[in-house]
């Protein structure tokens, strides 16, 4: 299967291979009514997934909840319900600085009220800044500091 007008290091090269490969080996009759279905099913397979979030923000929201306290340790269960802004600082081969404006909010005193008549409590709930170093080994993200308020 020799098709010249494809570069070789092209990205999408081995996707579109893919697609030309299965149009050479499935006969017209059974390709045409499949088609569309499987063309959307191998580029889907070969293109970045832009709905996933980069790793390092799982890493940053794990170690938030387990060691964060927000409001002079008035909130000492919070977790980032969303990050606002985030700024890679610094990218190498050992190591990642981020900085990251957050919403957070807390397991224990954002709830809602029963007794309030349905109600909700937001004691501690906001908007807050923290930097995080994480460490690379093995290809995953670890946090290794954080500023800001810990409880632990």
């Amino acid at each position: 299967m020799d098709h010249p007008s494809l570069e070789s290091n092209h990205p999408i090269t081995s996707c579109v291979m893919r697609v030309i490969a299965l149009e050479e080996l499935m006969p017209k009759r059974l390709l045409l009514p499949l088609a569309p279905m499987l063309v959307a099913g191998l580029l889907a397979g070969c293109a970045n997934a832009p709905w996933q979030p980069p790793t390092y923000e799982a890493a940053i929201k794990r170690y938030y909840e387990a060691h964060a306290s927000e409001k002079n340790g008035r909130c000492l269960a919070p977790y980032i319900d969303g990050l606002t802004t985030v700024q890679v600082v610094e990218d190498t081969p050992d190591q990642m600085m981020v900085d990251a404006g957050y919403l957070y909010r807390d397991w224990v005193k954002d709830r809602d009220d029963p007794m309030d008549g349905g109600g909700s409590i937001r004691e501690c709930s906001g908007y807050n800044h923290r930097s995080f170093v994480l460490a690379r080994s093995d290809n995953t993200l670890q946090v290794t500091e954080m500023s800001g308020a810990r409880r632990n």
